[in-house]
């Protein structure tokens, strides 16, 4: 029995398949980011409130203790910084749960996984790995593309510095230019 290879989709009718997803995601962005973006000035302005109002309130408690109006005021700060910044969080989980497995699937790779990760040890030998304390992995994506198989995922690598003071962490890969 002959095998058939499947019809490789050429980038042009690629790129007219995935623009309309493209734009609905970006739609989704720009929502997420106005939204952020109005959050940021009603919680800036609260904030000042926040603070203006346990100030004027410890500064005019008689034999007042103010360590009980600071814990207050922390607490409704960070109440309101968690509140502002929902949208980003939403979105982050948003796409990671919903987008990339549909561009995943529009590229045509098999699989994505947000947990997931490469094994660099595989790839010690060849020396393109810089040696490494510490690996910190995510959104592994796998499958064939253009006939090739690939494997590749959101990778750090850390290495303690042991002469700081404090045994700090290097970044090593990826390089920052910075």
């Amino acid at each position: 029995m002959i095998e058939t290879v499947p019809q490789q989709q050429s980038d042009a009718d690629f790129y007219k398949e995935i623009q309309p997803a493209l734009d609905a995601l970006e739609v989704t962005r720009e929502e997420y980011s106005w939204k952020l973006y109005r959050r940021m000035i009603i919680g800036g302005i609260a904030g000042l409130a926040v603070i203006g109002v346990f100030g004027y309130f410890a500064y005019h408690a008689v034999q007042g203790n103010w360590t009980y109006y600071g814990i207050g005021a922390a607490a409704c700060l960070f109440a309101i910084g968690g509140w502002v910044y929902m949208p980003a969080e939403r979105y982050h989980v948003d796409y990671k749960n919903s987008v990339l497995p549909k561009i995943v699937k529009l590229v045509g790779l098999s699989g994505y996984n947000p947990h997931g990760e490469i094994y660099v040890d595989q790839f010690e030998p060849t020396g393109i790995v810089p040696s490494h304390d510490k690996l910190y992995a995510r959104d592994l994506f796998e499958g064939t593309y253009k006939g090739a198989e690939i494997s590749f995922c959101r990778l750090v690598l850390k290495k303690k510095d042991w002469n700081s003071r404090n045994n700090q962490e290097e970044t090593v890969f990826p390089a920052s230019p910075f």
